[in-house]
């Protein structure tokens, strides 16, 4: 028998392995999703018996969903799938804005919002992004706690983050490679999502503070040179009716013969 004979039939045996091992994920994930779903009062959904499993439902009175996520490589040739969390905060901002890491930088990247800011703590990563319509109302609002809070996620391995506000939403999704096929890892991802979801949303009053650092606006700086044609200018006016001295009356023993 020849090398290539031994060749192809490695390749197709790591192949069929491969989408063996694939298929199985795929079922575990579903089983694992359909049960989660069951426990928290959700709804479950799955068209083909190929096709990835779908969650929908209210958790602690926030708007929760579990899908998976297709995402285009740099290139665009080729595409990955993602397992995300997405839950619907209940705040509304008074800015526009996103805030992400990984993969998602280019999303927010495309909103066109141009305040960036680079928050000075020792978590924050260069390679993150925070943009908004305003630049002092989203200092404001990324505090230490939410800083801490947010990066605490985006530090988890290979993990995707996005925070939006645009409008009437403010959302919070998580991506993972991970296909989160067990109920232990559903319910650990959920609650740590769960934790800075309540972080993240605003606090009593919160809303009008941001509105008035976003109200606020550089002071405008005086000139206070002056422009020697003004000068020129200023020097043709002149009182009108102005009463010139009288002149002191002369000694007449001074005066010349």
């Amino acid at each position: 028998m020849s090398v290539w004979f031994f060749l192809w039939l490695f390749l197709s045996g790591a192949l069929l392995y491969f989408l063996g091992w694939t298929m199985f994920i795929l079922l575990r994930q579903k089983q694992a999703w359909k049960i989660f779903a069951a426990q928290k009062k959700m709804r479950f959904k799955s068209t083909t018996f190929l096709g990835s499993p779908e969650i929908s439902g209210t958790i602690d009175n926030r708007p929760v969903s579990f899908f998976v996520g297709e995402h285009l490589t740099a290139d665009a040739r080729s595409s990955r799938k993602l397992s995300a969390i997405e839950i619907k905060l209940a705040s509304k901002m008074p800015i526009e804005g996103g805030i992400a890491s990984g993969g998602m930088v280019a999303l927010v990247q495309s909103l066109n919002l141009k305040e960036e800011i680079r928050p000075d703590h020792p978590n924050w990563d260069k390679n993150y992004i925070a943009v908004a319509s305003n630049r002092a109302a989203l200092a404001a609002y990324l505090t230490n706690e939410r800083i801490e809070a947010l990066t605490s996620l985006m530090k988890i391995r290979n993990g995707w983050v996005i925070v939006i506000f645009r409008g009437d939403v403010m959302l919070l999704r998580y991506d993972t490679p991970d296909p989160l096929d067990t109920l232990e890892k559903l319910n650990k991802i959920l609650q740590k999502i769960l934790d800075v979801a309540g972080i993240l949303e605003l606090k009593p009053g919160e809303e009008g503070l941001l509105k008035s650092e976003a109200a606020k606006k550089p002071a405008k700086q005086v000139n206070l040179s002056i422009d020697d044609r003004d000068l020129k200018e200023a020097g043709t006016f002149a009182l009108e009716e102005e009463d010139k001295p009288t002149p002191a009356p002369q000694d007449p023993s001074k005066e010349k013969p």
